[in-house]
Order: C-alpha cells, then structure tokens, then sequence
C-alpha cells in the first residue's frame, strides 16, 4: 500500500484538475489528465477567484493566465433593510484584489499549463469505471480504452463519479438551490469594479460578479421551497424587484434568457485521500462558497497534494495531504455556517451592518476575512478591536 507513486491519472481538467497536472508534472510524476468534455464549458456558477487565489497564481509564477481579466477590489454589500456598506479588500501580504473570470478561457488557461509541460491530456472521454489490477489502478473509458496508473485523483467537481465509483460521495440538503444568469446593467453608470451581496428579508442573498461593462454574473441563493410556486425567472424577478437598488441596475429577465440551476451546493467527503486515491477541489468536499472561494479553495488543495508528494510519493504523502487539508480548512467551513446562520436571520444581518458601517477598516476587514486575506480567526480578532 505504501509503493512509491509513478504515474497519477487526474480526472477532470477544472481549475483542481489542471493546476495538480501542471504541478505534479513540473515534479517529476508521470501525468494523465481524462475530462469527458473536449473543450472547457464556460461555469456561470465560478467565475470569481479571490485575492488570495490570485496570490497563489503569482506564487506559482502563472498569474499572467488572469491579467486581462476585470479586477474586483472589494464589496458591496447590502442588508435586509437597505444599509449599504462598501469594503475594499485591504493591502498587506498578498493581492488586494481579486477577478472575475470567463470560466471556459481560465480553464483553458489552465489547460494549456498542463500541457506546456508534457502532461497528457485525454479530452472528449468519460470515465466509466475504475478498476484494482493488481497493484496499480485501471481506468476505463466510454470508448473501451484502458489507462493504468498507481494513483488516482478526482478533481471532476461537484457530482464526481469518481467518488460514486467508490462511494465516497455524502450529498447533504440543505434545501436551498442556486440560480446563475448574466444580465446586462440597465446604464453602465452603475458599472463598478465591486463585487455586490444582496441580502433579502426571506434569508436569500443576490451575489453580482462584474465580468464586464455589458455582463453581469447574477446569482442568488434560496429556498428550493421556492421552486413549488415559483419558476426560477419569477424567483429571480422577484428578487429584482425586492431591491430599489436592484431596480436601478436591472430590467426583469424574459424568458429567452437561459437560467443556470445549481440544486446541490454542500456536499462532504471524509475520505479526501488514502489506498492511492486522493480528490482536489469540489470532489473533496465542498460547501456554498458565499464568495467565490471556490476556485481558491481547487487552487490551493493542487498546491497541497503537490507538496504532500514531494515529500513522500506514496501513501504516507496522501496521509499528510489528508490532514493539511482538513486542518486548512477546518475554520473556513465554521466560519461559513456562521455566516449561513446569518444570513437566514435578518436580525443578526442587521446588527452586524450597525457594526461594520460605523468605520471603514471594520469594513475592510470583514471583506478580507470572507475573501481568504486574513485566515478566520486572525480576521475575527482584528475586526473585535478594530479601532
């Protein structure tokens, strides 16, 4: 169980999938990566990559994949009641900016880093089945064709086979679903390089993601109660004229615009690494992003799975990638049912708006606590004695 690890087949060419390739090649592994879609589909659902997501591009010295796209350098956020409160993601160790990015060209991206540097790539092709032959891993494809290799990533998102073909898989309900859909601004006067939240007085929240001056990324997060005496345009609709705000900025969708739907947005799975499988990104386990750390989150589990095989190319490496892990990010998942909780109960949305709104670094350092600029507890104590 503890041979050393040669060759790894990656499934799935996402921002997990790719960024492990690109690492794991760069140290020394042999790399296959198998998607089933021949060219990346454009995501409405991650199209923002936070500031510290950014800094780990830099770092690895491929930053230059996101520069042309639109750089967000904070939040608006708006509570139940219409407070509105402006936060900037505060300078200091890493970038005090994020992006908003055109999934389909970021994968791509991503894609041809894998590439650069020798890793095969298998595109067009769905995993059937994996199967133990012997000491190794096979992995079939729907054409029939056969890949052997001693270790096996997941990287292939949400719904992974990869963790259905080993019941790894633990779907929970939350009963809430999200809807994704680009609307155009009304008046690009109300163009902004900010990314918005919109917290309704039902427990909803409208996320906007500035892609550009004519895209609008709109999402919102609610009840999947909805759905019973509502359609997803009239649910978004509803949303937009909730908001004066919202009003301002937007006409009510038609039913020619397309509608994203995203009814699973937590899943967990506890087995993350071991037995020569290991899973990165939303395989791994995964919980409604809030503000599209998503991506950060695929980002920096390819860095930790790299560093973990360094150290030791077998499953002693899959053991300490396991627990870095977790540990990692063991406060963020706290952290974010808090702020669930918040969200659902207006009154809270409320006190924490009297608090913030009172000085701008209170702000600032709320929006680099869920941005991933400071780690959580770092950032609840900076904000408690904020001068």
């Amino acid at each position: 169980m503890n041979d050393r690890f040669n060759k790894i087949c990656i499934i799935g060419a996402g921002p997990a999938g790719s960024m492990s390739a690109y690492l794991l090649k760069k140290s020394g592994f042999d790399v296959v990566v198998i998607d089933k879609y021949s060219t990346p589909k454009r995501k409405v659902c991650g199209e923002y990559l936070c500031p510290s997501g950014v800094n780990l591009l830099s770092q690895q010295g491929v930053d230059s994949i996101v520069e042309d796209f639109n750089r967000v350098h904070g939040m608006k956020i708006v509570s139940p009641k219409g407070r509105t409160i402006l936060s900037f993601f505060p300078e200091g160790r890493i970038m005090n900016h994020g992006v908003s990015v055109n999934r389909s060209l970021f994968d791509q991206r991503l894609r041809d880093l894998g590439k650069s540097v020798g890793c095969k790539y298998i595109e067009g092709h769905a995993v059937t089945n994996i199967q133990k032959e012997g000491s190794s891993w096979k992995v079939i494809l729907d054409r029939g064709d056969e890949v052997f290799c001693d270790l096996v990533v997941g990287a292939d998102g949400i719904n992974s086979p990869t963790a259905q073909i080993f019941g790894h898989k633990d779907f929970i309900d939350t009963k809430r679903i999200a809807l994704h859909v680009y609307i155009p601004l009304k008046d690009r006067k109300f163009y902004s390089r900010l990314g918005q939240m919109h917290i309704t007085k039902d427990g909803s929240y409208v996320g906007l993601n500035p892609i550009n001056e004519n895209e609008i990324n709109f999402s919102i997060v609610c009840s999947k109660e909805k759905l019973k005496d509502m359609s997803r345009k009239e649910i978004i609709n509803e949303a937009i004229k909730s908001s004066e705000i919202l009003r301002s900025y937007f006409d009510e969708i038609d039913d020619g615009v397309k509608i994203n739907t995203a009814g699973s947005i937590k899943n967990r799975n506890n087995f993350i690494a071991g037995e020569g499988i290991a899973y990165v990104g939303d395989s791994a386990g995964f919980i409604d992003p809030l503000t599209g750390e998503g991506m950060y989150n695929s980002l920096q589990g390819a860095i930790f799975l790299n560093e973990a095989l360094l150290k030791n190319r077998n499953n002693f490496g899959l053991k300490a990638y396991k627990k870095k892990k977790k540990k990692f990010f063991k406060e963020k998942n706290i952290l974010n049912n808090i702020f669930q909780l918040i969200i659902k109960t207006p009154f809270l949305c409320e006190i924490i708006a009297s608090f913030l709104i009172v000085r701008q670094k209170r702000a600032d350092t709320f929006i680099g606590i869920i941005g991933n600029i400071y780690k959580p507890l770092e950032g609840i104590k900076k904000l408690i004695f904020q001068s």
